[in-house]
C-alpha cells in the first residue's frame, strides 16, 4: 500500500501509475479525498493496493477476469 508520511503529511499514490494525492495533515482525510477523486482502495492477493480513478477501472476488469 502507498501511503506515506513526509514531513508530519500524509500522500497516497496509485500502486499502478504512480498518481500521488495531495498531501494531507490526517491519515483520514487523505483517504477521504483519494475516494472522493475516485481512487479505491482494493485487495489483490492477499495485499491491499491503491488504484488511481484511471486505473481503478482497468484493474477492476482484469482481477474479475
Amino acid at each position: 500500500m502507498s501511503i506515506e508520511r513526509v514531513n508530519g503529511l500524509v500522500f497516497i499514490s496509485c500502486d499502478s501509475c504512480g498518481e500521488a494525492s495531495d498531501p494531507f495533515q490526517d491519515f483520514s482525510d487523505a483517504m477521504d479525498a483519494w475516494k472522493n477523486d475516485g481512487g479505491r482502495s482494493v485487495r489483490v492477493g492477499g495485499e491491499w493496493a491503491n488504484l488511481c480513478a484511471a486505473c481503478f477501472p482497468e484493474r477492476d476488469r482484469e482481477m474479475r477476469g
